[in-house]
């Protein structure tokens, strides 16, 4: 994480106008994250039976994780999820617990692998339709070699580029609530290749689900009011798939925003559905 101020500056105007930015030098060889995703491949590649031997439900009831190399991969991209929330906060000339202080030591995290198949059609299909986290952060490692990933800026869909071994931060709608609007969660989607196969590894990071969440006061004042309401968090996680269907922002649907922000926002949405 930066601790140039030059650098600080341009991080924390990413995480302002784009709600992403890219991590480098994250600690994770090489050769570590190849396995992960080629351990991905050869899986989606097995035959339907095949993959159901995997399940990790006993019952159809208890959960068990499985997976020596998810359990590392979790552990390290925890530890680099504690750094990004520190160097936040510290963008903000806070101390640099004040978002792990919000959200819990123990806040959820998740992995999700997602295969997306060559399209013949990928004009008439997305591989992920638009939507926003509902995440503090997500971490996502990307496929090497296929693009795909798509922000909305300025009502316009940018391309992110494919990143190698970088990972990318994506600010997720806790962040947002709990910087008060300051970080900015993006609108993102994903699109289809014709010819070529996409792999991705996405970590969501949730804050304890217990948790009442809203801004804090040191970041509410006359210039900038409180943007949300406080709220359970898992209040919002249960609404999350509702919102997701409707194309709408979780805070949105659950009427969590105090302070819709304005026509940009609003014309932001539109272009989201309407795309």
């Amino acid at each position: 994480m930066p601790d140039d101020v030059e650098e600080a500056a341009k991080l924390r105007s990413a995480l302002q106008s784009w709600g992403l930015f890219v991590v480098t030098g994250h600690g994770m060889a090489k050769e570590f994250l190849d396995d992960i995703l080629e351990a991905t491949r050869r899986f989606f590649h097995l035959p339907l039976e095949e993959k159901q031997k995997c399940g990790n439900v006993i019952d159809g009831v208890k959960f068990q994780n499985e997976g020596d190399q998810l359990h590392k991969y979790t552990l390290e991209s925890g530890r680099v999820t504690m750094d990004v929330l520190k160097a936040m906060a510290k963008l903000l000339n806070q101390e640099e617990n004040f978002f792990i202080n919000m959200v819990g030591e123990r806040f959820k995290s998740y992995s999700r692998f997602t295969y997306y198949p060559p399209c013949p059609r990928p004009d008439l299909v997305n591989g992920l339709k638009p939507h926003i986290d509902n995440s503090v952060i997500t971490l996502l490692l990307m496929d090497k070699d296929v693009g795909g990933l798509q922000v909305l800026k300025d009502g316009h869909w940018v391309d992110v580029p494919v990143l190698g071994n970088d990972l990318l931060v994506v600010v997720g709608e806790g962040m947002e609530i709990v910087s008060n609007a300051i970080f900015k969660a993006p609108w993102h989607r994903v699109v289809t290749s014709a010819d070529k196969e996409r792999l991705s590894l996405a970590t969501f990071y949730q804050p304890e689900p217990e948790r009442i969440i809203g801004p804090p006061g040191v970041l509410v004042h006359e210039k900038h009011p409180a943007m949300f309401k406080k709220c359970l968090v898992q209040t919002l996680a249960d609404g999350y798939w509702d919102a997701f269907a409707a194309g709408d922002r979780t805070v949105d649907f659950l009427n969590v925003r105090i302070n819709a922000e304005a026509d940009a926002e609003l014309e932001a949405h539109a272009v989201v559905v309407n795309n």
